[in-house]
């Protein structure tokens, strides 16, 4: 169901950005140790790089599919979780977690993180937050493979610095050995990232917090409310109309989503809480801050599916809190309105959404065979998906 949304992923498997660019070729070009600390947009991406390392070991027109194909297990993973009764802490009954395994199919406005590596780290980011909020493993199976996974999200990205209250908050509702090893792996997660993250140089609020907070709203509204409802599509043709810019418009949007985000927070668990917490904080940071080289990107991160990356988790948990209003509130007004939007999504925005857009192949085979001809040391360049993206490679 997943590859049926860019089945060329599959079928016809290309580099896309930093996965030629960087994982792979930084891969094929340097040692192993020197990539292993080799910080990206000023962290460690540790998951891309060991499975780039793996990747070389293929031949090079064989490479996009692997990393496609582990792409794709990533995001499988979160199913297998939201399927199984430690997630009852979001939703108690099992067909309600179905539904919300469909809609993270399904979802409109994610194709920033579909089947690439590059992104998968985001994919990960949403994995480890619903292990913190499940219920504790009851096999050292279970627990060995949530440690494992919660330690790769702590080395790849920044994620680290905000999974660590969240990991302080599971052990203080919940104190045993199990949760301390959470906020351990946390900590030291933190002290790493946080020491290329300050490497980096990296600037908040780089046009001040008034501009930074009205471009972020934007963001919110169409990103996060437009975006989840109507779809990526649908929200590219809206963002084309002057209207779009009205400022009671957009105050009007973000105050709708502020008060269903506000319901749904106060009146819900402390699972969906938290899940709705760190979407969060992982847009607001991903959207207030550059690094040096870089200009401003907030402008360019309200345009349709600019960097949607960051707001990820934040639209899965605006589904989640549809569903929840669906399945437990009382109040009929909120359960009338989220029913509607949940059929606007189902007519509108998911189907608007489903097929993701093929990535040029720019003559990706002819490229491999020159590489294949060419002698040791000789330098082969090719172009790759988006441009202008390359990938160089010396040839062993």
């Amino acid at each position: 169901m997943q590859v049926s949304r860019r089945s060329g992923a599959i079928l016809h498997a290309r580099f896309y950005a930093e996965d030629g660019q960087f994982w792979y070729a930084d891969a094929y070009n340097h040692s192993f140790l020197s990539n292993l600390v080799r910080p990206d947009n000023g962290y460690l991406l540790t998951l891309q790089r060991l499975l780039a390392q793996i990747d070389v070991l293929f031949p090079l027109k064989y490479a996009p599919l692997f990393f496609n194909i582990c792409a794709l297990l990533i995001q499988t993973i979160p199913i297998l979780y939201l399927l199984s009764n430690r997630l009852s802490s979001i939703f108690e009954k099992e067909y309600q977690r179905v539904i919300l395994c469909l809609v993270y199919v399904a979802m409109p406005n994610s194709f920033e993180v579909s089947l690439n590596l590059t992104n998968s780290n985001w994919r990960l980011a949403l994995l480890s937050i619903l292990i913190l909020i499940a219920k504790t493993p009851k096999t050292k199976w279970q627990a060995l493979v949530d440690t494992s996974i919660f330690t790769m999200t702590c080395l790849t990205g920044p994620f680290a610095i905000f999974l660590l209250p969240f990991a302080l908050y599971k052990l203080f509702t919940e104190r045993n050995k199990f949760n301390v090893s959470f906020l351990s792996i946390s900590i030291v997660g933190l002290i790493i990232q946080g020491y290329f993250v300050r490497q980096s140089k990296t600037t908040l609020f780089p046009r001040g917090i008034f501009y930074a907070a009205k471009e972020l709203i934007k963001v919110f509204n169409g990103q996060v409310i437009i975006g989840a409802i109507l779809g990526m599509n649908t929200y590219n043709k809206i963002y084309k109309y002057s209207i779009w810019n009205d400022k009671y418009l957009q105050i009007s949007i973000f105050l709708f989503g502020a008060f269903l985000f506000g319901w749904v927070f106060f009146k819900s668990n402390s699972a969906i809480r938290c899940l709705i917490l760190f979407g969060l904080i992982i847009m607001a940071s991903g959207n207030l801050s550059i690094r040096p080289g870089e200009t401003s990107a907030m402008s360019l991160m309200t345009a349709p599916g600019s960097s949607v990356r960051f707001e990820y988790i934040l639209i899965f948990s605006f589904f989640v809190s549809i569903l929840w209003l669906i399945f437990n509130d009382r109040n009929l007004i909120m359960k009338t309105i989220a029913v509607a939007l949940l059929l606007l999504a189902a007519t509108i925005g998911i189907p608007g959404d489903w097929f993701f857009p093929a990535f040029s192949s720019y003559d990706f085979y002819h490229y491999v065979a020159i590489f294949n001809k060419a002698k040791k040391d000789s330098i082969v360049s090719f172009p790759i998906y988006p441009e202008p993206w390359k990938v160089i490679l010396i040839k062993h």
